[in-house]
């Protein structure tokens, strides 16, 4: 602690990290990952988005495997769950940036869509309408940034209407993701998702769902879409590495009626849903703690 500069906390001196950039400013990064029966789903790609992430801030730091198996494996255990969200949150600490510290700390809770089957048609997701635009022009846009307030407040207004989450248009009034995920749609045979440039997350599960969709030949248009592209949908689904993949049946007054089964649009759906399931399940760290492991 600097002789010059003392931080207190309830009237006692405490160390330095108690006033990092992370807490005053919420300078940092946060990824949330799935895992069940104890294995971590698709680490690697959440890693390299977190990593990619620093390198863009400039802050001179990168999160390693065995870093990262080393404190799930000791949270596992003290926590004695099996099954769960992991949530990495990386804060910044010091100056200039280039030789800033990251404070890293882990935090294990129950996954709110563990008892759904896997985003079936069973549980649907609501959507209001933020009042309130993406920046897709911001400096931090892009990336899964500490300070999510004003997803979280939009979300909170959202739910207080009824609705399950909040979709945000950006300042051009294109369609960009929700407080908490992804937005993809059917129509026409074809599927849409805003691209990147909307100012929207890059979603792991994101990934994957292109992904799948390119192995089984459905035609896909990343692009910006007004919302009235999204209204004229035959089916909306939204997606993160929670929940994978949920359809929406609300869009604030719009609603979309439950597809026939036989109905192309879920068809599509069912097949993308079954395949990044079947990914993520293969993309999985199990026996982390097995002797001889090879990071």
């Amino acid at each position: 602690m600097s002789a010059h500069t003392v931080y207190w906390l309830d009237g006692t001196p405490v160390d330095d990290r108690c006033a990092s950039e992370g807490i005053q400013f919420a300078y940092g990064l946060f990824e949330t990952m799935r895992f069940d029966h104890g294995a971590l789903e698709q680490p690697g790609p959440h890693l390299e988005r977190m990593n990619a992430g620093f390198a863009r801030l400039g802050l001179g730091f990168s999160l390693s495997e065995e870093a990262l198996r080393l404190g799930f494996e000791a949270a596992k255990a003290a926590s004695g769950m099996a099954s769960g969200a992991l949530k990495v949150l990386a804060m910044r600490r010091g100056a200039p940036v280039e030789k800033a510290d990251v404070d890293v700390q882990l935090y294990l809770r129950p996954n709110p869509y563990r008892d759904e089957a896997d985003g079936g048609l069973a549980k649907p997701c609501s959507l209001g309408i933020s009042a309130y635009s993406k920046n897709s022009r911001s400096v931090v846009a892009g990336l899964k940034w500490q300070g999510y307030a004003d997803h979280i407040i939009e979300k909170d207004r959202a739910m207080s209407r009824g609705f399950n989450d909040v979709l945000f248009l950006n300042e051009m009034d294109f369609v960009a993701e929700t407080a908490v995920a992804n937005v993809f749609w059917f129509s026409g045979g074809k599927l849409f998702t805003p691209s990147l440039d909307c100012g929207i997350l890059p979603g792991v599960m994101r990934q994957n769902v292109l992904k799948a969709a390119a192995d089984a030949g459905i035609s896909v248009s990343e692009g910006r879409f007004p919302l009235e592209r999204l209204l004229e949908a035959e089916l909306v689904f939204v997606t993160n590495s929670l929940m994978r993949l949920k359809v929406v049946d609300r869009l604030e007054q719009v609603v979309w009626p439950r597809p026939l089964a036989n109905a192309p649009a879920l068809r599509y759906f069912e097949s993308l849903r079954a395949a990044v399931k079947a990914g993520c399940q293969g993309q999985t760290v199990r026996d982390w703690a097995a002797p001889g492991f090879d990071v």
